[in-house]
């Protein structure tokens, strides 16, 4: 029998949060000039848009693993009994 006990949630700290919200903002900046190079180049090849793709990954991929492992460690406070 598995007993969850209820999830206790270390606050955000500041420096978490101000984290977040630059990575966020990185994010849309990333977006946002990729939305603006897709309309300018729309002739652009294939390999061009490859490029595109990992520099907005590049962005994207470390805010994801960090809220990742975030959730992962919430699975932590579960006790089996």
């Amino acid at each position: 029998m598995v007993v969850q006990q209820p999830v206790q949630r270390q606050p955000l700290t500041v420096a978490a949060l101000w984290q977040l919200t630059f990575g966020i903002l990185e994010l849309n900046y990333a977006v946002e000039g990729t939305q603006i190079w897709l309309d300018d180049d729309q002739d652009a090849k294939g390999d061009d848009y490859e490029q595109k793709r990992k520099d907005v990954q590049q962005v994207y991929s470390p805010i994801l693993g960090a809220a990742g492992e975030a959730l992962d460690s919430s699975d932590d406070n579960h006790t089996e009994l």
